[in-house]
Parts: C-alpha cells; sequence; structure tokens
C-alpha cells in the first residue's frame, strides 16, 4: 500500500482565477511517479479561518498519511500559512537564522524594509527546515496527529528547488509502494470521446479495468494507463500496441513540438513560417526549445493584406478573387516565406480566429494551414468552432502534426 497525501495550495488570486495553479498538478505528478496516492487536490484562499477548518478536517482524516502545503509564505499580512500552522499545532514561531541572514543582505542591497521582508525568515520551532536555494522563505516538514506535514512557498521555481528533500523526508516515513507501471502517450486529431469508447472496447477485449486519465487540449490528448499489478503490464503494453495500430502517425510517445526539435536537429533541415491568425503562436512554441535556432530561420507575421502582399508576394488578384483565408492566400503565402528564407521546410497559416470576423461562407474557426517538404506542398482546410485561444492552439498543434506526418513520410521516420 502507498501513502495517501493530500496537497492543498492556497492564494486569494487563485480562488478568484487571477493566477492558475499550476504548483498542485507538479506536486501530484512528482509523488505519483515516486509511488505515493494523491487523495485530493484543493486550493483556498488567504483567510486564516478557511484554512484552519480545512486543515483540521484533512488532519481528523484517518485515511490520510500526509498534506502537502504551498503558498502564504510571503512578507504580506495576507501571508497566513505560518500563523495558521502555529494556531493549529501550537508550535511556537521563531525566525530561521539563516534565511534573516539572507534577507538583511537583501534589504540592504536593494534599500528595502527589514520589519516587514523578515516575515519570510519565520519558521514553526521543532520543524525540519528547507533551506530556500531559490528565494527567501524557508519550508519545512514537520508531524501533527500522525501526519506528516510539508509546507513549502507559492512560488514555484522555490517550491521545485524543495521537492527531492520533500521526497526523501516521505520516503523515510512511507515505504514506496510494492509495484507500479505506467505508460504515457499523446493522440493527435482525435476527439477525446471517441479515443474513450475505443480504449473502453480494448479493456473488454482484454477483461481488464485499468486505472487511466486523459489530458485533453485543443489538437491533442495527453493520456497514461497504470497499474499496481505486475501481472496486469503486460495487457497493458498489448493494448498501447494495439492503439499504436489504430492511431497510426497520431500516436506519439513524446510531444509533437518535441519530437519535431529532434528530427530537424538529427537532419540538419531548416524551417521557416508565416502566421496570420496565429499571431506568432507556432513561431513562440517552436522557440521555446533551446538549440531550435540550429534549424528555425524565423517567421513572417503576416497579420494584413498588406504584408502579405508586400512581404510574402500573395497577389491582389488572390486576395480579390478568393480572400485572405483561403486555400490561394495560404499557398501564396507559403511559397512566400520559402521563396524569402531558401528554408527546407515551410509553414503557412491563415484563417478565422474570432469572436468577430466570421460570415457564412467562411465562419470563425475556419482555418488553411499550408506546408511545405522536400519541394512538394499540401495545403489543409480544417474548422474548430471554439473560443479565439482555443482556435489558435488547435491550430498550432494541427500544424506540428500537418509537418511532423509529412516528414515522417520524406524520411522514412519509424
Amino acid at each position: 500500500m502507498s501513502a495517501n497525501l493530500w496537497i492543498v495550495s492556497t492564494g486569494t488570486e487563485l480562488t478568484r482565477g487571477y493566477s492558475q495553479d499550476t504548483n498542485s498538478s507538479e506536486i501530484a505528478q512528482f509523488l505519483v511517479e515516486e509511488g505515493f496516492t494523491i487523495q485530493g487536490i484543493t486550493i483556498l484562499p488567504d483567510h486564516q479561518e478557511v484554512l484552519i477548518h480545512f486543515l483540521n478536517f484533512l488532519l481528523r482524516d484517518p485515511s490520510l498519511q500526509g498534506i502537502i502545503f504551498t503558498g502564504g509564505l510571503g512578507p504580506t499580512e495576507d501571508d497566513h500559512t505560518i500563523d495558521v500552522f502555529y494556531k493549529i499545532t501550537g508550535n511556537p514561531i521563531v525566525e530561521d537564522e539563516y534565511s534573516l541572514e539572507k534577507i538583511k543582505k537583501l534589504t540592504e542591497e536593494r534599500n528595502l524594509n527589514l520589519e516587514i521582508t523578515r516575515r519570510q525568515a519565520r519558521i514553526l520551532k521543532n520543524s525540519k527546515i528547507l533551506q530556500n536555494k531559490v528565494g527567501l522563505a524557508p519550508g519545512m516538514i514537520l508531524e501533527y496527529n500522525n501526519k506528516l506535514i510539508a509546507i513549502l512557498p507559492g512560488v514555484p521555481t522555490e517550491m521545485r528547488s524543495m521537492l527531492p528533500e520533500i521526497l526523501e523526508e516521505f520516503l523515510k516515513k512511507f515505504p514506496r509502494r510494492d509495484f507500479y507501471f505506467k505508460e504515457k502517450f499523446y493522440v493527435y486529431n482525435e476527439p477525446e470521446s471517441e479515443f474513450q469508447n475505443k480504449l473502453n472496447n480494448l479493456q473488454k477485449k482484454y477483461q481488464i479495468h485499468l486505472s487511466w486519465g486523459i489530458s485533453a487540449s485543443p489538437g491533442y490528448l495527453k493520456v497514461f494507463l497504470e497499474t499496481e499489478k505486475s501481472q496486469e503490464v503486460e495487457i497493458l503494453k498489448a493494448i498501447i500496441k494495439e492503439l499504436q495500430t489504430i492511431y497510426q502517425d497520431q500516436f506519439l510517445k513524446e510531444p509533437i513540438e518535441q519530437l519535431i526539435h529532434k528530427i530537424l536537429i538529427d537532419n540538419k533541415k531548416t524551417l521557416a513560417i508565416a502566421e496570420s491568425c496565429t499571431g506568432g503562436f507556432l513561431s513562440k512554441i517552436i522557440t521555446d526549445f533551446p538549440g531550435s535556432s540550429q534549424y528555425f530561420l524565423g517567421s513572417i507575421i503576416s497579420y494584413s493584406n498588406e504584408l502579405k502582399k508586400s512581404f510574402l508576394g500573395v497577389s491582389e488578384e488572390t486576395l480579390t478573387m478568393y480572400g485572405s483565408v483561403s486555400r490561394e492566400c495560404a499557398e501564396e503565402m507559403l511559397k512566400g516565406i520559402i521563396q524569402k528564407t531558401k528554408a527546407d521546410l515551410g509553414i503557412s497559416i491563415t484563417g478565422i480566429a474570432g469572436p468577430t470576423g466570421g460570415t457564412k461562407e467562411k465562419p470563425v474557426g475556419l482555418v488553411y494551414i499550408g506546408v511545405y517538404v522536400n519541394s512538394e506542398i499540401e495545403i489543409h482546410k480544417i474548422f474548430f468552432p471554439s473560443t479565439r485561444e482555443r482556435i489558435r492552439e488547435y491550430t498550432v498543434y494541427t500544424a506540428l502534426y500537418f509537418l511532423y506526418k509529412k516528414l515522417k513520410k520524406i524520411l522514412h521516420i519509424k
């Protein structure tokens, strides 16, 4: 049996939707892969009574062995974490000398108010201190009511730096589960409901009920299958093999943008992009990878018709007869970017991301994607009626999928 843990993130900005809680998902994934079970995740506001009430609820739960708490360790009056745990546990509040020295040095260098900033040096007596290698406020681990409690900063980089120590302490207290096997993969251009139907049919075929999950994003699904029974591993692998057979090019073991990054570097191919409705989002995804300068020559964001004509050579006749959102325009944009850059590969995108600008003939969500590989041009028409953000995201990952599909065929990639 694995230890059951609960993750709590605090921040009024989170509960009001102004910021997203990325800490909980990162902590959960990290600990699950190390053999722990995350029984729940909760986001709470910076409100002492609410925090105390919920934490007491968790501390009374006999099925829980530990709590991971993030946030509320900052210098302001609404950072209540230390005060909350003092009121719950009775552990006195003291200052961590190492952290205080760091804070004193910083306040002198930047002429900050020491009395305000030193709040970040506060800790609970009799807790194990986790020094902050990135910021100021230390984390800590303590035991209370037969539960192991980890308290971490809310800043993601600071929280992340403490995870190895958290793991070490939790493994001292709780043994790993006896067995755990997990497979992750990606499926592109498939509705979530269709995939679930295929997976359920395969589970019926093999007379098994696996633990699985899907994270659906515009253009692709991120899927995991897992089991805690060693005798189920071969069946799980057989199901994955059948899914690979069903989906062929759509089935990938890693994100498509990461795969394309490797392919272009390994094959010494260059890429250039002409974007319109995606506004540089595709270029951003490409350049998120260190080393992309080895193959990415650049892009032109030709949002207006004037730039489409002057920079990419799209003809006035094409724009008048077919419009900027058309197969013909996408093709001329593609030819223009290749002619300008002499790249080996090219992508063009033109469409209507909305929420305005759509017509009956050309509704919001209509996009044309051009792909140039090995002197061959393909133009794809897609339609994804949704919000502006999701249309752009769907378009970008679909464009990458079309490029990958063509590269796989031309370069004979297995």
